[in-house]
């Protein structure tokens, strides 16, 4: 359903680096735009994609033991919820 949505012209620019693949898009969007004002846009894009990737590190070192910390309690969470009450798990597998 959904085989000829392009990709966004945001993502082409900042993460896969094409600008041509990007203005094309960017022309597929803007039909009567000059290929100037394309150019303009596809500019600011770019210089708004590095500043987020550059301000927003998900694997910071701050971040780095929370981040842990939150996965391993929800990885574990079903282990130590059976731990707290053995009998209900033992009459589980009983039956």
């Amino acid at each position: 359903m959904c085989f000829a949505i392009p990709e966004s012209p945001r993502w082409l620019l900042g993460r896969k680096q094409d600008r041509e693949a990007g203005i094309k898009v960017l022309q597929l969007i803007q039909p009567d735009a000059s290929r100037q004002q394309i150019e303009a846009e596809a500019d600011e894009m770019l210089a708004i994609s590095h500043e987020k990737v550059e301000a927003e590190r998900f694997w910071t070192a701050r971040l780095r033991g929370p981040i842990l910390l939150a996965f391993l309690i929800a990885f574990l969470q079903p282990t130590l919820r059976h731990q707290r009450h053995p009998l209900t798990l033992r009459r589980v597998f009983s039956r």
